[in-house]
């Protein structure tokens, strides 16, 4: 690319240490919701690590739509921008699919529901299937759930790339203003969804679990993210100056502390958290820490650490993979308890999730040789 645009400009801050950040917070992420996952005893509150996800899915969706528009001469190719994303996407998470059912029918663990929760994940709707079946989402802490439980999340995200891309090029076209119209259409739209979350609750139509699975309420959290990438390219200078930048750095660190915090103390079904809208406060406490992320600072250089780095760029092999093998791999199916489970529930979790990275994301993406050639450049970093 020629130009840098508006988004990429932003900062005089390395582009290469705010990729670097931005793959940081990937890895809290991720880490929160695994290791929830692998001991909900030390960590109840982990799942506030989608509420770290979303806000900054929608900010990079939005930031690759705005780039394109602003290097294609205010053209934005939507069946392109959806096939890229499909190649990126789709491979690993069918190829999971296939070999995790593979594996429960040859295992003959194949339980009822597991057909209809595969079914719904290929179509990214697995979301409303869990809330059409009436699925706990916190009962994977007390009984057997299917092994795709988890790909609800996936589902959202997807539903939000086909639709808000739509929304940001009618924008782009008819608005005089564009920048300033995806930011408060993203705005606006957020407080409905926050709205819609609480009257869920407060009104009682519904528990956490149908706040917590419901594309229109947890879109807030990704409009969050979207409504940052457009004010920071329609204001590149915005939180620049050396004080501003320091500010910004205090409140991110205070916002990771929290969040850190939170993950740790939280109920494991916490409904007064949810109800009182805490899923989007945690989703603008993200928003906070991106802007420092690509602003510099502590937080920045924390953010860009390798291990979260590491975690943060296989992230999508490791969020697809652990669940399976958390939900597969069980002190019954083992004869393994506590730490023993615990460890090699790791293993073979890590062990998936480099399998599904170099064999899988990185030919879709690189194509074979460069793939090779990245391997055998640092085989120990894989």
């Amino acid at each position: 690319m020629s130009a840098a645009s508006p988004a990429d400009t932003a900062t005089d801050t390395p582009r290469s240490a705010q990729i670097g950040a931005l793959d940081g917070i990937r890895g809290v992420a991720v880490g929160l919701v695994v290791w929830l996952h692998l001991r909900a005893d030390q960590m109840p509150g982990g799942w506030v690590g989608m509420s770290v996800f979303f806000p900054l899915s929608g900010f990079l969706m939005t930031r690759l739509v705005l780039n394109e528009h602003h290097h294609n001469d205010g053209a934005v190719r939507l069946r392109r921008f959806w096939l890229r994303r499909a190649r990126r996407l789709l491979p690993a998470h069918y190829a999971m699919l296939v070999a995790v059912g593979l594996l429960l029918v040859l295992g003959g663990t194949w339980a009822n529901g597991d057909g209809g929760a595969m079914l719904s994940s290929l179509l990214y709707s697995n979301n409303w299937w869990q809330l059409g079946h009436s699925v706990d989402y916190w009962s994977q802490f007390s009984s057997r759930v299917s092994p795709f439980q988890h790909l609800w999340s996936l589902s959202v995200e997807e539903q939000f790339y086909v639709l808000w891309p739509v929304v940001m090029v009618l924008a782009m076209k008819r608005a005089r203003r564009p920048l300033r119209a995806i930011w408060l259409t993203s705005c606006a739209v957020a407080a409905l969804g926050l709205a819609y979350g609480l009257i869920i609750t407060r009104a009682g139509w519904g528990g956490p679990t149908d706040v917590y699975y419901n594309t229109g309420v947890r879109g807030a959290e990704l409009l969050a993210g979207s409504a940052l990438a457009a004010l920071m390219a329609g204001r590149p200078q915005i939180w620049t100056s050396a004080r501003a930048r320091r500010a910004l750095d205090i409140a991110a660190g205070a916002c990771l502390v929290a969040i850190g915090y939170t993950s740790i103390t939280l109920d494991a079904s916490a409904s007064r958290f949810i109800a009182d809208g805490g899923m989007f406060v945690t989703g603008i406490a993200t928003v906070i820490i991106i802007a420092s992320a690509t602003r510099g600072g502590a937080v920045e250089t924390f953010l860009a650490l390798a291990p979260l780095r590491w975690l943060g760029t296989r992230c999508y092999s490791l969020y697809l993979w652990h669940w399976p093998i958390i939900a597969m791999v069980t002190r019954e199916s083992s004869g393994l308890r506590g730490w023993w489970l615990t460890t090699a529930q790791i293993v073979i979790t890590f062990a998936a999730t480099v399998l599904s990275y170099w064999l899988v994301e990185e030919p879709i993406r690189h194509g074979l040789r460069a793939t090779r050639r990245k391997w055998s450049r640092n085989p120990v970093m894989a």
